[in-house]
């Protein structure tokens, strides 16, 4: 509508906005195209000539109808810029940040961090798609750690059993619904009591459960897949390894790190640090607003 008292039209979907006539500046956030998800996600399936065909106009339509377009990572930006060269000037880098409302201030992180049982390398991953999260990689590298005389445990928050997995060493605590206060409090308690996230994506425009890991002071095992690597900086943050990496490097750099008390808490609280310095809604907000005044 021409009528509405609005600065700007902010959404998160291209679709939205391909058809819409307003006087209003748009302006999208997202985590990538729609044609660069369907390549990045789904590139061994075959796709139709014409639905292909009618997700580049949405996606053209979209873009020329926009004041800005904002992605989260370099990786989805820089892949637009090179498919759109005419309109680069509208895109421009903003991340996402924690889909959590609670804060936790730094000493709290710093006790939970002291607190997390020494005797048990407790890893967790917030994943919901089997295959795509690669869940049973994750589940060998448990099996590996254990292997090597240590006592090991993997929490799966977001899917189910459904292969009947008799293994004492993974719990599985199906879908926990953080939108919710008591769901979020959950996810965020467990996090705190764990020492390493995992996640194994063969694809990944983003990764909020990277952030959400960080902003409780966990460090990330995870590959280099997709925008990952713009989150996660080894070292800083956690590691990356390739998708491809044996699982005894994956964990035996678990291991290591486990054992030296004092790189595991560095690690652990520059992971909170990094959240705080690039992930933290505040300083998200305060970057959206110096991209509108540019």
């Amino acid at each position: 509508k021409k009528n509405l008292n609005l600065n700007y039209l902010l959404t998160f979907d291209l679709s939205l906005i391909s058809h819409l006539e307003s006087d209003i500046p748009i302006i999208v956030w997202t985590d990538i195209l729609y044609s660069d998800y369907y390549s990045h996600y789904f590139n061994k399936q075959k796709i139709s000539k014409s639905s292909l065909k009618d997700i580049k106009l949405i996606e053209y339509n979209a873009i020329k109808k926009c004041k800005i377009i904002l992605f989260s990572s370099r990786w989805s930006l820089n892949k637009a810029r090179r498919k759109y060269k005419k309109f680069k000037k509208k895109f421009k880098l903003l991340e996402f940040g924690p889909s959590f409302d609670q804060q936790i201030t730094k000493n709290k992180i710093e006790k939970n961090i002291d607190k997390r049982v020494e005797n048990k390398i407790k890893l967790i991953t917030l994943s919901v798609d089997w295959k795509r999260k690669g869940l049973q990689k994750q589940i060998e590298l448990v099996n590996y750690i254990i292997s090597k005389g240590f006592d090991g445990e993997l929490t799966i928050v977001g899917q189910k059993n459904k292969n009947n997995i008799k293994n004492l060493n993974v719990k599985f605590l199906g879908f926990i619904n953080k939108n919710s206060k008591s769901g979020e409090r959950k996810i965020s308690n467990l996090l705190l009591k764990s020492h390493f996230h995992l996640l194994f994506s063969k694809a990944e425009a983003y990764g909020l459960a990277l952030i959400e890991a960080n902003s409780r002071g966990v460090p990330n095992i995870s590959f280099n897949v997709g925008g990952i690597p713009h989150i996660i900086k080894n070292g800083k943050n956690g590691k990356l390894f390739k998708e491809n990496e044996k699982i005894q490097k994956i964990g035996n750099y678990i291991i290591n790190l486990f054992q030296n008390k004092k790189l595991y808490k560095k690690i652990s609280m520059s992971s909170y640090f990094q959240y705080k310095k690039k992930f933290d809604y505040e300083k998200i907000i305060f970057k959206l607003k110096n991209i509108i005044k540019e």
